[in-house]
């Protein structure tokens, strides 16, 4: 199998991060399993967006609701780095992010994802 990867739907609650592409290691008729911190986790399959290249955008994900550790500061959406899978708060709508951890600069992908009109 060609490498594929994955991250959940804006709207799925699963235990993995949102906004991350994660590595998939088998695809099944329900699960697929992906490849999260180097262990197998099953996700169910409809929660999935599943792509055949790497991400190269930052990914815009809405903010949690009811996440205590959460920065309220960062308003309704964040980014996460395609490189590094590190979170970091958008202020305005730029067209790109430099990661402070990886120091990758990257475009922001606005168009793929429900919290696209969303600004911090």
């Amino acid at each position: 199998m060609p490498l594929q990867w994955a991250r959940l739907q804006p709207e799925a609650s699963e235990k993995i991060r949102h906004g991350a592409w994660y590595r998939v290691l088998k695809i099944g008729p329900i699960d697929v399993v992906l490849d999260v911190n180097r262990k197998p986790t099953a996700v169910p399959r409809s929660l999935l967006q599943i792509a055949q290249t790497p991400p190269a955008k930052w990914s815009v994900v809405p903010s949690p609701r009811h996440n205590v550790r959460f920065p309220l500061s960062w308003g309704s959406a964040y980014a996460v780095c395609p490189g590094c899978r590190e979170r970091a708060p958008i202020v305005g709508k730029p067209d790109s992010m430099r990661c402070h951890k990886c120091n990758g600069l990257f475009d922001v992908a606005w168009s793929d994802n429900k919290a696209a009109g969303a600004t911090a």
